[in-house]
């Protein structure tokens, strides 16, 4: 699901896959410790040499990890970011518990954010 909303986004931005410098996944639910999911989304889009991490972050997850590619991006360190927020919850989840169960899903966005 990462690497498919990634893909998305990447195609969405017009730019190349060489033109991507930071990769950042912010999930809760990766079963992967290692490589990171970041790595993997990396690799399988074929970006060359991105610097790559997760966020192990729920709710939040996807401004936190937005939030750090700006930083990056206004330190200089990246030009373009790409970041993911993934979940794959199902296996996670209590069923038996009504109360949150029904609020928890599958899903991914990703969005690729530039230097001005």
């Amino acid at each position: 699901m990462a690497a498919a909303a990634a893909g998305k986004a990447l195609v969405a931005s017009g730019l190349d896959v060489a033109d991507i410098g930071m990769v950042t996944v912010a999930t809760c639910s990766a079963i992967d410790r290692s490589p990171s999911i970041a790595a993997q989304v990396a690799a399988r889009l074929g970006i060359p040499s991105p610097v790559c991490f997760d966020l192990n972050n729920a709710c939040a997850g996807f401004c936190t990890a937005l939030a750090c590619a700006d930083h990056a991006i206004r330190a200089g360190a990246a030009r373009h970011a790409l970041v993911i927020g993934a979940e794959k919850m199902p296996g996670l989840v209590d069923w038996t518990d009504r109360s949150t169960c029904i609020l928890l899903g599958d899903g991914a966005g990703a969005a690729v954010i530039s230097a001005p």
